[in-house]
């Protein structure tokens, strides 16, 4: 079969299978030194939207140009997590910051926000952080971070203060 590979002695297309069903890469398995990948078929076609140049699904609701990455680590992260995050992180700014050097309250927008730019900070290396916001001449301009609408001290802040634990009943610091 031309284009096709062989996954558990027969052999399969990528694109779909004898009854037209799509297959889709499920698992990768190693077989005396090479990788080999096992198909599975896809039943609900009406639930995936292939984008061919990306190379990977994107969800049902979802186009390219939808795909921010703002949007896209609402699919990867839980939505209480992100609530979470955001009450853990305001009780430790309250519980280690006076009155007067607090920003207002972080919200579940600015997790996220803060979520892609960390994303984004560990795909294009960068010297320092803060170079993400930078207007230097000689530096590429990053439209994330114009796109993404958190000020580099807001980004800074949310740094300094995020908590992912509960700090119960710990001393207030010096």
């Amino acid at each position: 079969m031309a284009g096709g590979r062989r996954a558990g002695g027969k052999a399969v297309s990528r694109s779909s299978d004898v009854q037209g069903t799509l297959l889709a890469p499920s698992a990768i398995e190693c077989k005396r030194g090479s990788w080999n990948r096992k198909y599975q078929p896809v039943h609900d076609l009406d639930a995936i939207n292939v984008n061919r140049r990306a190379r990977f699904v994107l969800p049902w609701s979802m186009s390219s140009a939808q795909a921010t990455a703002e949007n896209l680590l609402t699919l990867l992260i839980p939505d209480a997590f992100i609530g979470e995050v955001a009450r853990l992180t305001n009780a430790y700014t309250e519980w280690r910051l006076p009155g007067n050097k607090r920003q207002r309250a972080v919200t579940e927008a600015d997790i996220i926000k803060f979520f892609a730019l960390i994303y984004y900070l560990g795909v294009v290396k960068l010297p320092d952080k803060r170079d993400l916001w930078s207007t230097h001449s000689q530096l590429p301009v990053h439209s994330l971070a114009s796109e993404n609408s958190m000020t580099r001290d807001r980004f800074q802040y949310v740094w300094r203060n995020i908590s992912f634990v509960d700090g119960g009943d710990a001393e207030a610091p010096a």
